[in-house]
């Protein structure tokens, strides 16, 4: 999981995320946006974001929750893409 800070490349974060996972789509981003930007919420997640956090909001537990969130779903992933192979062999 990477946590992309809008302040590091601003406008040009969907496009950063586009190449962060166009180098490897096994990665999950989560992009912490300022609150004020919402026309750019769509377009990060368009440019393959899993998620995006208003950086106003973001409080310990809350996060904890997110990211918790993220790895169950990961893992249903990770289990659904063996049996998927598992089945595909035995086919």
């Amino acid at each position: 999981v990477i946590l992309l800070d809008w302040l590091m490349v601003e406008a040009g974060t969907p496009a950063l995320v586009q190449e962060i996972l166009a180098q490897n789509p096994q990665l999950r981003v989560v992009a912490l946006l300022p609150e004020n930007f919402r026309q750019y919420r769509q377009r990060v997640w368009d440019a393959g974001a899993c998620n995006s956090i208003p950086k106003e909001h973001m409080e310990q537990e809350w996060f904890s929750s997110i990211m918790c969130v993220m790895h169950r779903a990961m893992e249903r992933e990770r289990r659904l893409i063996a049996q998927y192979e598992a089945n595909a062999m035995t086919a």
